[in-house]
């Protein structure tokens, strides 16, 4: 097979990949793609293999979401290091080296720095961006020198660290480390923009708590945000979630750093409500097997920022984040605090961690805001005391209700008596063999 394009060369690093592996003497390189790379990864594959003595593999299907690193898949052929090529969330990983090949999204910096000019006049700011523009920092970097302005930088690109802006400290360390970034603020920070679509600016916009907050991408250009908006989505779920009495816990990684603490954390808040939980993994999750759980009333999808963002509308029951169980089920956590739908940052250490009571509740009998209905009260399994249900009906316990069963496949040993097969119908719904003829 002939070389790849230089374009192709060019798009997908892989003049670095290859020194990558040949600097640090890999034997077992995994190559990870997202679908719409696929059609590329063998032409790289080739083109990396017969450059180094290493031998490569192609991860294609991963196990939950392409924009995570796929930990899981390696371990199964015994890898050593995988590259990871498009879009990433930047999460934190377990124990594999990764060298990540971000895309590269076109973007008009003139346009851009026409935008937010008028923004970065007012006092210091800071700029992040989506990873699909992490190729034009450089050159962005230069445009703002003349304001005070930082320019935040990924931890994960493996490039020796430089200053951010006019706070960064002399040693090149950087003062924040917030969803994959590093920057150095003043704290009289006024602005922060971001730029790129799509809710990942959300986790900065209530975890930062600045002034003005804008995001800019080229469809919509220059749009300042607000977090009422964003507030309105997450009391609507919140209030969700403390109507439900029975949670699947979703796994949506087995790879992002500290996941299962999030699930133990997220299982003592259930408890410690008297609600019960399931912990569930189906890899990516789709509309048709959450279909198959109907008797839980939400899901919490322990996953990595861009993984937890699942369309509401096509879904049943409501889909939240560990936030969301913290604002409903931890009395000690305000609006006001720092939030954020990673999960590491809620968990001890992290910098919006609050420690819940420990104190057991009573129970009660509530009204819904979202319904208008009574849910029920929080009785355990064993409890005697009476439950009112949302229909007006009364139970000895919350969850004493008939569980489903299915018996469509169930064989029921020296129930039937044994019997010869005869043949069945034959011909079309449109016509059998069998019916009568006119």
């Amino acid at each position: 097979m002939s070389d790849p394009s230089v374009q192709l060369v060019e798009k997908y690093e892989l003049d670095r990949c290859v020194s990558w592996i040949s600097d640090n003497s890999f034997k077992r390189v995994c190559l990870q793609f997202p679908d719409n790379m696929l059609a590329d990864s063998v032409e790289i594959a080739l083109y990396i293999d017969e450059r180094i003595e290493s031998k490569t593999y192609i991860l294609g299907d991963t196990s939950f979401f392409s924009c995570c690193v796929d930990e899981l898949g390696c371990k199964h052929i015994d890898g050593d290091v995988i590259i990871h090529f498009g879009d990433s969330c930047l999460s934190a990983y377990l124990s594999l080296p990764v060298l990540y090949i971000l895309p590269k999204n076109d973007l008009n910096l003139t346009d851009v720095i026409d935008a937010i000019s008028h923004v970065l006049e007012k006092g210091p700011s800071l700029i992040l961006y989506d990873v699909g523009y992490t190729h034009l920092v450089g050159e962005l970097e230069e445009q703002v020198m003349a304001y005070q302005t930082v320019v935040a930088q990924l931890d994960c690109t493996g490039a020796a660290k430089t200053l951010c802006g006019p706070w960064c400290q002399a040693d090149g360390s950087h003062k924040f480390s917030k969803f994959g970034y590093q920057f150095c603020t003043p704290s009289d920070l006024q602005s922060v923009v971001f730029i790129g679509a799509g809710k990942h600016g959300d986790n900065f916009m209530l975890s930062m708590k600045v002034p003005n907050f804008y995001s800019f991408d080229p469809d919509n250009g220059l749009v300042e945000q607000t977090q009422i908006k964003t507030y309105k989505r997450l009391s609507f779920l919140v209030e969700k979630v403390k109507n439900a009495r029975i949670f699947g816990l979703l796994i949506g990684t087995v790879s992002v750093e500290r996941y299962l603490e999030a699930i133990e954390h997220a299982k003592r808040l259930l408890k410690r409500q008297k609600r019960k939980c399931f912990i569930i993994s189906v890899g990516k999750p789709t509309v048709a097997k959450l279909s198959n759980f109907p008797e839980i009333d939400a899901f919490v999808m322990v996953s990595c920022n861009k993984g937890a963002y699942i369309n509401q509308k096509d879904v049943i029951v409501p889909i939240v984040t560990l936030l969301e169980l913290e604002l409903a089920f931890n009395e000690n956590r305000s609006w006001d605090d720092p939030l954020a739908t990673d999960f590491s940052f809620l968990l001890p250490g992290g910098d919006g961690y609050i420690e819940a009571p420990t104190a057991a509740l009573e129970d009660f009998v509530d009204s819904s805001l979202t319904s208008g209905h009574r849910p029920l009260t929080n009785c355990t399994d064993s409890s005697s005391e009476i439950a009112l249900r949302s229909d007006m009906t009364i139970s000895t316990s919350s969850f004493s209700s008939k569980p489903r069963t299915w018996d469509g496949l169930e064989v029921r040993i020296d129930e039937s008596a044994p019997s010869l097969a005869v043949p069945g119908r034959k011909g079309t719904a449109q016509g059998y063999d069998s019916e009568p003829t006119q």
